[in-house]
């Protein structure tokens, strides 16, 4: 069994740099400012500015988000997913765990319980 809370090295990956343009200019055409799309779109205003940048990749949860957020066509949420990584940040094998043990562990049936409006 792997052990998931071991220390794992990775390097740093970066997109393509057509990535953080088309994403800027899917915010702009929005009408959004920076701080306004993070809020809207979950992420912190230095993240998004990391992104538009071409600093950082987002994982695969968030470039889902991102694309349906900013209302991305299917060649610009195509390049988006292709730069996504999947062990990284919402998608890092240690986090994706945790929330399946705390869906695991919850006494309400999935959709229910406090917080939502399911039965």
């Amino acid at each position: 069994m792997t052990d998931l809370t071991a220390p794992t090295v990775r390097q740093r990956r970066t997109p393509p740099a057509e990535v953080g343009v088309m994403l800027a200019d899917a915010r702009l055409r929005c009408g959004w400012r920076r701080k306004e799309a993070a809020r809207i779109l979950g992420v912190s205003p230095s993240y998004l500015f990391n992104l538009e940048a071409g600093r950082r990749c987002p994982s695969v949860t968030v470039a889902r988000r991102l694309a349906d957020g900013l209302a991305l066509s299917e060649s610009e949420r195509a390049l988006l997913l292709a730069a996504a990584v999947d062990d990284a940040g919402a998608d890092h094998p240690v986090r994706r765990a945790g929330r399946e043990a705390v869906l695991l562990d919850s006494p309400f049936p999935a959709g229910s319980g406090p917080g939502t409006t399911g039965g």
